[in-house]
């Protein structure tokens, strides 16, 4: 678990640094090994659409609604 909450602030770290691909792979990975919140899964639909991967855009803020 304590790799997940690692994973989570370095991907959130690198979103507000928007360092888009490195914020969605370390969302991607993290989601592997736990649920994310609404607003994780908002900023991986938002990393997602920057790097080009609409895709997995939509499934992020699809999730992030479903969540709520």
């Amino acid at each position: 678990m304590d790799d997940v909450v690692a994973l989570l602030e370095s991907a959130r770290e690198a979103f507000g640094r928007r360092d888009w691909p490195s914020a969605l792979e370390g969302f991607n990975t993290a989601r592997e090994n736990a649920a994310l919140s609404a607003d994780d899964l908002t900023a991986l639909g938002g990393s997602a659409w920057w790097v080009g991967d609409i895709d997995a855009a939509i499934a992020g803020y699809e999730g992030a609604y479903r969540s709520v």
